[in-house]
């Protein structure tokens, strides 16, 4: 199965998020509460590939749904049995919700460490309002643990969108940027960030999408690719989607449908190409 070979020096390390996002299934299948793996497991299956035929001492990733929630969890066993919010994280960080990247800074160390591993990569999904927490951890990743470019999802800019998608604002996005370009000059490396940004999310008009697309211009970002919303089952932006309604609020929201409004917010996002002027 030729797909198997992009995943086959990558090693799993947790399951689930606390992140909440509105648009995301991961919170309903593998749960709000991360499970993490111990160190000594994580250490074995790495030591296990060196015996792997083909295995060139490349860890291609080493994370999970989010790389740096490993270990990361409620400390109030009190307030988690009785918690009913759908994110740790938004509208604000939970004050019970531990943000500690010591576990996952000793493990990638570790596991670097070890006889036949040449490299250790993190192509998992990084939470970067989390990571703009801990320097060291940011300091961590650049100098050892990115492969040229790092990917991250800020998905938006403006902040009705950002609010229906559940993600945090923009200021957070920018904070993490600007402390990796300064933790890739410190480690005299060239490295890159690459923005994933979405398009007709519900919630998200025209006014919306032009905001974003001042917001990349502003910050010089010009991302290849833009993710347009497509409607999975089970997620809050399905619903929102389908009924044009905020469940939680009751007001109704913007909701593009048909090619012809979806296509319009994924050109604006590309204003600079001519290919998508008309």
């Amino acid at each position: 199965v030729p797909a198997l070979q992009s995943i086959a020096g990558s090693i799993s390390v947790n399951r689930g998020c606390s992140g909440g996002c509105s648009f995301c299934a991961l919170t309903i299948h593998q749960g709000k509460d991360v499970t993490s793996r111990s160190e000594e497991s994580v250490l074995r299956e790495a030591k296990a590939l060196h015996k792997r035929p083909g295995f060139k001492g490349i860890i291609s990733d080493l994370g999970g749904p989010t790389a740096n929630m490993f270990h990361m969890r409620c400390n109030s066993d009190a307030a988690n049995k009785v918690c009913r919010r759908v994110s740790c994280l938004h509208p604000i960080r939970c004050k019970h919700y531990g943000t500690d990247h010591k576990p996952y800074i000793n493990l990638l160390r570790k596991v670097r460490q070890l006889p036949g591993i040449r490299r250790v990569y993190v192509n998992s999904g990084i939470r970067y309002d989390l990571a703009a927490l801990d320097n060291e951890f940011v300091e961590e990743l650049a100098a050892h643990h990115v492969q040229g470019q790092l990917s991250v999802a800020p998905e938006h800019a403006s902040p009705a969108t950002l609010h229906q998608m559940r993600k945090p604002g923009s200021e957070y996005f920018l904070d993490f940027m600007n402390r990796f370009k300064a933790a890739t000059q410190k480690a005299g490396k060239q490295q890159y960030m690459v923005p994933y940004f979405q398009c007709a999310h519900p919630g998200t008009g025209p006014e919306q999408t032009v905001e974003l697309a001042q917001f990349m211009k502003k910050h010089k970002l010009r991302p290849r690719q833009v993710q347009m919303f497509m409607p999975t089952p089970g997620t809050l932006s399905t619903a929102m989607f389908v009924s044009g309604i905020d469940p939680y609020t009751k007001k109704p929201v913007y909701v593009a449908k048909g090619r012809r409004d979806r296509s319009r917010q994924r050109a604006l996002l590309f204003y600079w190409k001519n290919e998508e002027a008309p």
